[in-house]
Formats: structure tokens, sequence, C-alpha cells
């Protein structure tokens, strides 16, 4: 006698927890690039915006947090209307993502020097890399 599996998730179930999967994977993925840098590395974490000195921030991992989460509860959101509207939606997403990524990458050139830059910079690349692949998730085909 042979037993027949079946599987009782839709398509439409399958790709919302691989797009929850992302959504939590993003801010901790990041999470892991600040611990790497600040704690492990010693690199001093400061963005001083509009290149003031007297306003410098202190990048926290709290900050990196909450940062990685709102982009990527953001993506997840345009991902959806995307995806809901257009035939297309996975193009449309990857064009409006990298030029989205392109343009946050201007902070961290311009609000910090030296290694906070580049430690920077890999943040930005880690969230957007995370949600540009993540994301939109394509429906298992079955056999």
């Amino acid at each position: 006698m042979t037993a027949i599996s079946v599987d009782s998730t839709t398509p439409t179930q399958t790709n919302r927890r691989a797009q929850l999967l992302t959504v939590i994977a993003t801010p901790l993925l990041a999470a892991v690039v600040w611990i790497l840098a600040v704690p492990i590395a010693g690199v001093e974490l400061v963005a001083q915006p509009g290149g003031q000195q007297s306003s410098a921030i202190t990048i926290s991992i709290a900050s990196v947090l909450a940062a990685g989460l709102t982009a990527a509860l953001l993506g997840w959101a345009a991902w959806a209307v995307l995806d809901r509207l257009s035939g297309h939606a996975r193009s449309i997403w990857r064009v409006l993502a990298v030029v989205v990524l392109a343009g946050s990458m201007v902070s961290p050139v311009t609000a910090a020097d030296g290694a906070a830059s580049v430690v920077l910079i890999a943040l930005h690349l880690v969230v957007g890399a995370t949600l540009i692949v993540g994301l939109p998730v394509r429906p298992r085909r079955v056999a």
C-alpha cells in the first residue's frame, strides 16, 4: 500500500510564507552586518547628515533593525500592489527596487567617511539585495 502525501497549502500561502520570511530575515541580516562591523571590527558607525559635525548620529543596532524592518514592510507592500495590478510585476519590481537602492546610496556616501561609509553602504546593499531577491516569489509548479 502506498501513502499519498497531500499538501494542503496553496501556492499563495507558500508565497506569503516565503515573503514573510524575507521580511523577517532582512533586518536580521542587516543586524549581522552591524555586529560584524561595530562591536567586532570596532568601526565607529556615525553619520553626519548634511556633513555637519554637530548633528552627528550614532547608528545603533536598534536603528538598523528598525530601518531594515521598515524597508522590508514598504517593499512587501510595493510588491503586493505591483503583483496585483500588473502582469509584469517581477520586471517592474526589479527596476523599481534597484532605483530605490541606488537612491539610498546617496546618504551613506555623503553622510559618513572611511569605514563608516563602507559599513553603511554594506547595510544598504544587504537590505536591498535581500528584498530584491526574496520578495518576488514564484509559485511552485505542481507536477
